[in-house]
């Protein structure tokens, strides 16, 4: 996940980094076991395809917000937005 820049949509603010969801998991209590966050290409490829995808549909409302959606992204999205996967084990019970 990244936050090099700040969106001025109201937004900023409300998303965590890569190592704040790490910690927003081990903070409950949880044990991470592995994380991984998109690459610039890989978020790339889904905003493209979901652009890609509105614009074959023929629904010219969805189309017009699709396109709004991707001018912020090429704006503000690619250096403040990613995927992260976050895989976590809750600990052992302590036997009785």
């Amino acid at each position: 996940m990244r936050r090099e820049s700040q969106p001025a949509d109201g937004f900023a603010g409300i998303y965590n980094d890569h190592e704040e969801n790490i910690q927003a998991g081990t903070d409950k209590g949880l044990i991470p076991l592995y994380a991984a966050e998109s690459s610039p290409d890989e978020w790339d490829h889904f905003e493209w395809s979901f652009l890609m995808e509105a614009e074959n549909s023929g629904d010219r409302e969805r189309i017009g917000r699709i396109r709004e959606w991707n001018r912020y992204y090429r704006k503000f999205g690619r250096t403040t937005m990613g995927f992260g996967f976050y895989l976590f084990r809750k600990p052992f019970a302590e036997k009785l």
